[in-house]
């Protein structure tokens, strides 16, 4: 082998090692790392050696590579925006806090503050488009509240809360 010929591989060697390492930092997970290694593995091998060395089949690395091609680059196959959290909703976490503090009442004999499923529908409902009432139970377990009997909940922190908006309120009436 000439010298030519080792500095060669040993450059394409450089960039292959280049390019794992580049994918491997980009892709989150295992299987879209097995779909950017598909596309960094074409020029140098076969859709069925890509196959065996990934314990893929070779129908799954061709489908990756022509993602690859059709997509436009490994960005494409990495994936875009990650999913998760509250796509869609009606108010804002703090705007619903209000609303639970709104329909906060004191039970004098049972000596707690709780929350009145049907209050608490209707004050939802005067905001804007009505609602089903399984919207209103995962409100109420979004912000802690435990059920104690039919359409009552009770949550220490809301509670908390409304007692110094209560304690805020009186002292700023008094000045």
């Amino acid at each position: 082998m000439t010298n030519s010929k080792i500095t060669e591989k040993a450059q394409r060697r450089r960039c292959r090692n280049e390019l794992l390492r580049i994918l491997k930092k980009e892709a989150r997970f295992a299987t879209k790392y097995r779909r950017l290694l598909c596309e960094g593995l074409k020029p140098h091998l076969s859709p069925a050696k890509i196959a065996s060395v990934l314990s893929l089949d070779v129908q799954t690395v061709r489908n990756n590579q022509s993602a690859f091609n059709r997509r436009g680059g490994a960005k494409a196959l990495i994936g875009g925006k990650r999913r998760g959290g509250r796509r869609r909703s009606n108010m804002s976490r703090d705007d619903e806090l209000k609303l639970l503090l709104d329909s906060c009442s004191y039970d004098k004999r049972r000596r707690r503050d709780m929350v009145l499923f049907q209050k608490l529908k209707s004050n939802y409902e005067k905001k804007g488009n009505p609602v089903a009432p399984s919207t209103i139970y995962r409100l109420l377990e979004r912000h802690g509240c435990h059920r104690k009997s039919s359409g009552v909940y009770t949550s220490p922190r809301i509670f908390r809360e409304s007692r110094k908006i209560a304690i805020n309120k009186s002292i700023n009436s008094k000045e």
